[in-house]
């Protein structure tokens, strides 16, 4: 023991330049293939740790490179479904210990207790071994836990509650263990129905808007996929890109939640009416914009602009045509807390010099 603990003392900060590269190397991989994950979590074991599993299995560690999770990791999934894939992932990019991995989900016991997830061993495989920035790591194995948000709640909870197994139960309490555990399975099978409901929505969404079936309630998704789409928002969006003279237009995840909220305070509730609105006020959006963004001169240069930003200025012109100075104070309110009456004054003033 005491020389795998002089190892351990020699080649630790190995391990921890270690432990930041793989998880900087996995979250490159999830991304490259579009998984989004909630957390990778991770640590070194400590000597304290380190000594106590060597005590544990008395004789069967000589060196510490035969020890197969000083560094550990945990990636935290949304989707339980997405725990298969990163393995897929995985099994490809490292050498797999299969000898070492075991996967606790497909237990042989009907009745085992608790939520459990893939415990994968690796270690890099080439060529990545052989790079530069990777050679002084060859050959040293990591543990990797994979499980999904709701697996790992239900793991956390049932540490803290301290118990490991079923028999270690009051057989009154078992049962209720039993059904908590048998939710969190169901909601995580629902969560994948939902996701794949989302995406199946997603397709019906864009095939209805690209052929001109646009009488459909707006939504988070009705509402993007229309400003990705639609030529009137695109043109709009031009036109605003050049008076900004910015560079580029993109995507902004959050357009649609604060656009949606604004755009039902104007009673504007369908694909349908949003695009005839832009269509029949296109010419006096060019103009409110012309006059809005003269006043208010930039100094620093603005690189993108959001899509759809067309319909900013569109609640804008239809806020200031109600001449309802109450009522545009209100949608002011949904820009700034600060300030909004003399924003709501601007507003009526822009549109009525028009």
């Amino acid at each position: 023991m005491k020389d795998i603990l002089e190892e351990y003392d020699v080649k630790k900060v190995i391990y921890l330049e270690y432990e930041e590269k793989i998880i900087s190397l996995i979250r490159s991989l999830l991304k490259e293939h579009g998984i989004t994950i909630h957390a990778i979590e991770s640590r070194v074991k400590d000597k304290k740790s380190l000594e106590k599993k060597i005590e544990r299995k008395d004789g069967k560690y000589s060196t510490l490179d035969e020890i197969t999770d000083t560094v550990g990791l945990r990636i935290i999934t949304y989707f339980e479904d997405d725990v298969d894939k990163i393995a897929e992932i995985l099994e490809e990019e490292f050498y797999l210990d299969t000898q070492n991995s075991v996967d606790k989900r497909n237990s042989s016991n009907p009745e085992a207790f608790g939520y459990a997830s893939l415990h994968y061993i690796l270690r890099l495989k080439e060529p990545r071994a052989s790079l530069p920035e990777y050679q002084r790591f060859n050959f040293i194995n990591f543990e990797i836990q994979i499980r999904s948000i709701l697996q790992h709640a239900w793991a956390e909870i049932e540490h803290d509650i301290g118990y490991k197994s079923s028999v270690e139960i009051p057989k009154d309490i078992r049962r209720n263990f039993s059904r908590v555990s048998s939710l969190l399975e169901l909601a995580d099978i629902e969560f994948i129905r939902i996701k794949k409901e989302i995406s199946e929505y997603s397709i019906k969404v864009k095939e209805n808007i690209q052929n001109e079936k646009l009488d459909i309630p707006l939504d988070k998704v009705t509402l993007e996929e229309f400003i990705t789409d639609s030529k009137v928002v695109r043109e709009l969006d031009e036109f605003l890109l050049d008076k900004l003279n910015g560079d580029h237009i993109e995507f902004e995840k959050n357009f649609s939640e604060r656009t949606l909220i604004r755009l039902k305070l104007l009673e504007i509730s369908s694909v349908e009416e949003l695009k005839n609105k832009l269509e029949s006020k296109k010419t006096k959006i060019k103009k409110f914009a012309t006059i809005w963004l003269s006043d208010s001169p930039r100094e620093e240069v603005i690189k993108s602009i959001a899509m759809g930003l067309s319909i900013f200025y569109l609640m804008y012109v239809l806020a200031g045509e109600s001449e309802n100075e109450n009522f545009v104070i209100e949608y002011a309110k949904t820009l700034s807390e600060y300030e909004k009456e003399e924003l709501a004054e601007r507003i009526i003033e822009t549109i009525n010099s028009i």
